[in-house]
């Protein structure tokens, strides 16, 4: 599967507190298995040059695996591409919103 793709790995792992202090417990996102969602650049969602491809999200035991795909027409792809393949990326973002909150988790 991965073939078809420009990248993958996880977007989110079970239990595990975020950068932003969010801890996304097992489950929570267990009825996005199979969707396609926005992959943004930086973290930023704000504009939208920043939106540089989609991922395919995949129900695994220990959290969502994501397998990218990086828009070839958007003006930074060689540049996000290389940053990808060297490992200077260390996350990616899908803006995850709509959260249901209990303190940080």
């Amino acid at each position: 599967m991965a073939t078809l793709y420009d990248f993958g790995g996880y977007c989110t792992r079970d239990d595990i507190q975020c950068a932003d202090g969010t801890i996304i417990r097992k489950g929570c996102f267990a009825h996005n298995d199979g969707d396609t969602v926005s992959l943004f650049y930086n973290h930023s969602h704000n504009n939208k040059r920043d939106l540089v491809g989609n991922v395919l999200l995949e129900l695994r035991g220990d959290g969502m695996y994501a397998y990218g795909s990086l828009n070839p027409k958007h003006p930074d792809f060689d540049l996000v591409k290389s940053q990808i393949e060297h490992g200077d990326l260390p996350a990616l973002s899908i803006f995850a919103n709509h959260l249901h909150r209990r303190g940080n988790d």
